[in-house]
């Protein structure tokens, strides 16, 4: 069944990330388990770090692509870089709410 179908029939399928940089890895590992099993997940959201989780989810849809992704990322960045990252993700979909918002 396509991501459409799905959608106007109501059983499409969302997944929502807590926060907590200790928690990335058990979100990657619900991802992996999802797909797997067959799961398809169409829509994802996320607060903290699993913000981050969830916009490489959107981004990619290849959990081997977000895993590196996420490993590059939590490695290099301090603490100010990643609220840095927060602020501007939010943003990001932010802008891109309101304008969808707007087009219809």
């Amino acid at each position: 069944m396509s991501r459409f179908n799905r959608w106007i029939t109501g059983r499409a399928t969302g997944v929502v990330f807590t926060g907590g940089g200790a928690r990335v890895a058990t979100q990657i590992g619900v991802l992996k388990r999802f797909i797997a099993e067959g799961v398809a997940v169409d829509m994802v959201g996320g607060v903290g770090t699993g913000l981050v989780i969830a916009c490489l989810f959107a981004m990619y849809q290849d959990i081997e692509a977000v895993e590196s992704a996420a490993r590059d990322i939590f490695k290099v960045c301090p603490c100010n870089l990643l609220f840095l990252l927060y602020s501007l993700l939010l943003l990001v979909v932010i802008v891109y709410s309101c304008t969808v918002s707007d087009s219809t």
